[in-house]
């Protein structure tokens, strides 16, 4: 059974680096899109395709032919959560550029690197085949827990980082868009998460080899769920990567965050374009549009889309996302009272009105008014029975 998890580990572990390989290409050469996220996607890639060589070279006993290729996947530990970190920021800003500030983040990498080069790189090949040979790792067991509590710490600071960098986005892109169906974030929730269980995964490997005796057989299956959930994330994680990068417009969003204190907008400005606004939403009806923006109203109205932000976030007290679906929830409402619209669905309803999810209609509809919109059908139903 062992010998079995073996071979399926290393063939998904192969598998994983021809994947990884073909992707890091066809990312590196990608001349559309947002190049600087593309090819932060394309380094992330590459630091995984050598963290796996690093566990295949031994697995396969590779050390015969190449010894000075040992160890080398251990320099790039310490560059996988800084990449994630950065292609977190580069898909939520446009604006987004490397500084000379941001090298600091690779500092862990270049201390480390230089200790292999040192202890491991710079030595003879007689030297590294006994170290090879030894199974021995160059550094004592209380540096080694060190530098594994540090790689550890440190992929756990750069996820909440990046999860506070997707939540501050998320707040953004409601000044800007009336549905957030289309610039789906979830699938970035799914790359950070997806790191985590990763590393759920190696802690639970290390935990099991250093407290059970008879670890092998539990640490190979454990391992053999590892690499079958790399390679499956890998794949969903790159053509989710290559599709999202295109839809993402931050630069609006950022414009639309900055405070009012120095807007020109008067009293009298501000009534008239409010006025203005709200006459536009009831004869217009631009909310039925699933995908109308604050640009798209902005231009109807012949007003920057900055005002008509801050018209709609200081008058009304909501954000562009919130002040839609305002007007949707009521539009949807009025469809549910009628009688005559009980034929039909509140799936039909919710696109009829502009919504183009289910669970966004419900969570803004029991939001509103505190009951799903099959409870609110019924209740207006009972009292429409009732006074006739």
């Amino acid at each position: 059974m062992i010998e079995l998890l073996l071979n399926y580990s290393s063939t998904l572990m192969i598998l994983t680096l021809v994947q990884c390989a073909i992707f890091f290409i066809f990312l590196f050469t990608q001349k559309s899109g947002k190049r600087i996220s593309n090819r932060i996607l394309a380094s992330y890639l590459l630091i995984i395709f050598l963290s796996v060589f690093h566990n295949l070279y031994f697995r396969m006993e590779l050390q015969t032919y190449l010894p000075h290729l040992a160890y080398q996947g251990l320099k790039v530990i310490y560059l996988s959560a800084p990449a994630l970190y950065f292609y977190t920021k580069s898909l939520t800003r446009d604006d987004f550029r490397f500084k000379a500030i941001d090298l600091l983040h690779l500092i862990p990498f270049f201390i480390f690197s230089l200790a292999l080069l040192v202890l491991f790189d710079l030595k003879s090949l007689p030297d590294k085949m006994a170290i090879i040979e030894r199974r021995a790792f160059m550094f004592s067991p209380t540096v080694s827990s060190l530098l594994l509590l540090g790689y550890y710490l440190q992929l756990i600071i750069y996820l909440i980082f990046s999860l506070r960098i997707l939540h501050r986005y998320r707040m953004r892109i409601r000044q800007v868009y009336s549905a957030i169906e289309h610039i789906n974030l979830s699938w970035l929730q799914f790359v950070l998460y997806g790191f985590l269980i990763i590393w759920v995964f190696d802690i639970s490997m290390i935990f099991i080899k250093n407290m059970y005796i008879d670890w092998r057989i539990i640490y190979r299956y454990v391992e053999a769920i590892s690499r079958t959930y790399t390679f499956s994330y890998i794949l969903i994680f790159v053509f989710k990567g290559l599709k999202h990068p295109q839809i993402f417009h931050s630069s609006s969003s950022d414009a639309l965050t900055a405070k009012y204190a120095n807007s020109p907008l008067t009293a009298t400005m501000k009534d008239t374009y409010l006025e203005k606004l709200l006459t536009y939403m009831e004869t217009e009806r631009p909310y039925l549009n699933p995908t109308i923006s604050i640009n798209q109203v902005a231009e109807a109205l012949d007003i920057l889309p900055k005002y008509l932000s801050q018209i709609i976030n200081e008058q009304l007290g909501k954000n562009f996302f919130d002040f839609i679906n305002s007007y949707r929830i009521e539009e949807a409402k009025k469809m549910l009272r009628e009688n005559q619209q009980q034929r039909l669905t509140v799936l039909e309803i919710l696109y009829e009105v502009g919504f183009n999810s289910k669970s966004s209609f419900n969570t803004a509809f029991k939001k509103a008014t505190g009951q799903t919109p099959s409870q609110f059908r019924s209740s207006a139903f009972l009292k429409t029975s009732f006074t006739s």
